[in-house]
């Protein structure tokens, strides 16, 4: 297969009679073969680097959003078990508003609600809750709505149950 630099198969590879006849055997690559390859590598790299960037920002985001979403879960859980106080005569009491309260194991976190009662379902509320927090020096919210009942704790309702 290898028949020398003319009319071969591998145009690269040559007999070592022709380098010993001390006939000009191209060795390596030239300028523009290498300046070529060069450009072809840097359009690659930076194709790949552009993607881990987006790829380690939509990482944060998601992240970010995990986090909003346990801290909302444990404001509303906070709500469900305190919003509306047991009156003297054993029922829930009307909720009251709650201004800049830490939101329970999230450190940095505040939040506020608000309750308006459904005017056409009574013991219905609309919460309106907005997280806060600082970022970078600003202060950021966000806020968020849900419905609650107005109902006696899981925890004082099972202290109500007769014990046998």
């Amino acid at each position: 297969m290898r028949r020398g630099s003319r009319g071969t198969l591998f145009p690269f590879i040559h007999s070592s009679e022709e380098w010993m006849n001390g006939k000009s055997v191209p060795l390596g690559f030239t300028l523009v073969e290498v300046m070529v390859a060069m450009g072809i590598l840097v359009v690659g790299m930076s194709t790949v680097l552009g993607l881990l960037s987006f790829a380690l920002s939509l990482h944060r985001t998601s992240a970010e959003r995990a986090e909003s979403a346990l801290a909302l879960e444990a404001v509303v859980g906070e709500l469900r078990a305190n919003a509306f106080a047991i009156q003297k005569n054993g029922e829930a009491g009307e909720p009251q508003e709650i201004r800049q309260q830490l939101v329970p194991s999230h450190d940095g976190l505040l939040y506020s609600a608000r309750f308006r009662e459904n005017p056409k379902l009574s013991g219905e509320y609309l919460v309106e809750l907005d997280i806060s927090w600082k970022e970078k020096g600003r202060l950021r919210s966000q806020s968020y709505r849900t419905i609650l009942s107005q109902e006696i704790p899981f925890e004082e309702r099972m202290k109500r149950l007769p014990r046998k």
